[in-house]
């Protein structure tokens, strides 16, 4: 599936320090979006994203709601998932657990989840959403670069897509 159209995102951040570097500027197809993981770690980095279907996000996503266990046996300890979706941040405006988004402050979460939610997201407009007191998981997997990383539109598609989906459920 082809992302954006070469790495023109990177490049506006790069500002003069990355005039006359060779940047990508195809587009991108079958190969890693971001470039720290492209160009600095040949496309292999934790921080790069996972590249899956929407049946195996759901599968973690369960993993996380049903508190590690998984259909053979726990693959997390149920004390992990907790601390890795408990708010670390305090008093900041946005909360955050261990690689988790928690509901104070995550807009792209929509209005209709629990206060118990935590999700995650990814630069291409990808999200990930439990909400433990609904006993749901919603796995959205967009391409919102493509052709240009530069198009804001998915931060309020997102809470509308979990807003609908949460509606339909309850209906």
């Amino acid at each position: 599936m082809a992302t954006e159209a070469g790495n023109e995102f990177e490049r506006a951040a790069a500002g003069e320090e990355g005039a006359g570097f060779r940047w990508r500027t195809r587009v991108i197809c079958g190969e890693v979006h971001d470039g720290n993981s492209y160009y600095l770690y040949h496309g292999v980095a934790g921080h790069a994203g996972l590249f899956s279907t929407a049946e195996d996000v759901g599968r973690f996503g369960q993993v996380m709601l049903d508190g590690g266990a998984a259909p053979h046996g726990a693959v997390l300890a149920q004390t992990t998932v907790a601390e890795a979706t408990r708010d670390h941040t305090g008093g900041l405006e946005d909360a955050r657990g261990l690689g988790w988004r928690c509901r104070r402050g995550s807009a792209f979460m929509g209005v209709r989840v629990s206060p118990a939610a935590f999700g995650h997201t990814g630069f291409t407009g990808t999200s990930l959403l439990v909400d433990p007191r609904g006993a749901l998981v919603v796995v959205l997997l967009t391409n919102r670069v493509h052709p240009r990383a530069t198009t804001t539109a998915i931060e309020s598609f997102r809470a509308q897509f979990h807003d609908a989906v949460i509606e339909a459920m309850e209906r």
